[in-house]
């Protein structure tokens, strides 16, 4: 998983590097996960080339952060989840937009 802090697009350079480490470890199949919320043009073709290629013996997935936060709201939840004492149900988080949630509306839905 790759945390973007100030960058909102993952670029192909990044992707590049994941398959050449794919690759030297002999794994053929990865899942490329990045909290930024798209991949560039580039990046997002590298799939379609390794499907349709003669010689591919590498599967990637690219997930983004808006399908990563679809995946784990689709998770069967806990009844009781422990949080770190530095976080509280009653936090205060923003979205892109500025939109703000609590922590129980991001984990619960309320």
């Amino acid at each position: 998983m790759k945390r973007r802090i100030n960058r909102d697009v993952e670029g192909v350079a990044e992707v590049r590097n994941f398959l050449g480490a794919l690759a030297i470890e002999n794994i053929s199949k990865g899942i490329f996960v990045t909290t930024a919320t798209r991949y560039s043009k580039k990046a997002l073709e590298i799939p379609d080339k390794l499907k349709h290629s003669v010689n591919a013996r590498l599967e990637l997935e690219l997930f983004d952060g808006e399908r990563l936060l679809e995946l784990l709201k689709s998770l069967p939840r806990a009844n009781a989840l422990i949080l770190p004492k530095e976080v509280s149900g009653l936090d205060i988080w923003l979205d892109d937009s500025n939109k703000e949630f609590t922590t129980r509306q991001i984990l619960y839905g309320y």
